[in-house]
């Protein structure tokens, strides 16, 4: 519950590695601290992950999003399912392709990573 309404629909929960406690469904991206609820967006969210450098990842209708801590970034608007993370450090998705042309398994490099436009293997 949330200013007396329930949340619709929780697709995902994980906790981070300080106890955060982090939620995504219909109603966007919330993050539980211990005491406060704060809200991060209100779009759809279906996945969350966290990297080894402590980045909270999402994925849902509006694309590919990472939290640093203090700015939440958008690399891609195309639908993403899953986010994986390899022994490198590269971001790994699944998504739509643009216009529905089918899945697409993505890699994002680690090394540009830290761009507003990595370097994307699809």
């Amino acid at each position: 519950m949330h200013n007396g309404k329930p949340f619709r629909n929780v697709r995902t929960i994980i906790e981070d590695k300080k106890g955060n406690i982090w939620l995504g469904g219909n109603d966007g991206l919330w993050c539980y601290d211990g005491s406060t609820l704060t809200n991060f967006t209100q779009n759809f969210v279906g996945y969350i992950y966290e990297d080894k450098k402590g980045n909270i990842w999402l994925g849902g209708n509006d694309g590919l999003w990472c939290y640093d801590g203090s700015t939440l970034t958008n690399f891609t608007q195309n639908f993403v399912g899953y986010i994986y993370e390899d022994k490198k450090g590269n971001i790994w998705t699944s998504s739509i392709r643009a216009y529905g042309q089918g899945w697409a398994l993505s890699r994002y490099d680690v090394k540009t990573l830290s761009d507003n436009k990595p370097t994307v293997t699809v």
